[in-house]
């Protein structure tokens, strides 16, 4: 179908169907399995990790970001 629109590399991810009649437990389970290639097609190529929290003893100087 992305061809025929004329975008012949778009990528996309794709989930089990129906999502209807799911529970949140299995759409929590889906969408974590998914998060991985949805990361990937999105190109951002970054890796999560949490921030500390303000105030948090590594943290506290930067607000919590480690780059600065």
């Amino acid at each position: 179908m992305a061809r025929s629109l004329g975008f012949p590399g778009y990528q996309y991810v794709t989930v089990p169907h129906p999502i209807a009649s799911r529970t949140q437990q299995e759409i929590d389970e889906i969408a974590a399995a998914a998060l991985p290639e949805i990361v990937r097609v999105l190109g951002a190529g970054l890796t999560v990790r949490p921030v500390d929290p303000p105030g948090a003893a590594n943290g506290a100087a930067t607000g919590g970001r480690r780059d600065a």
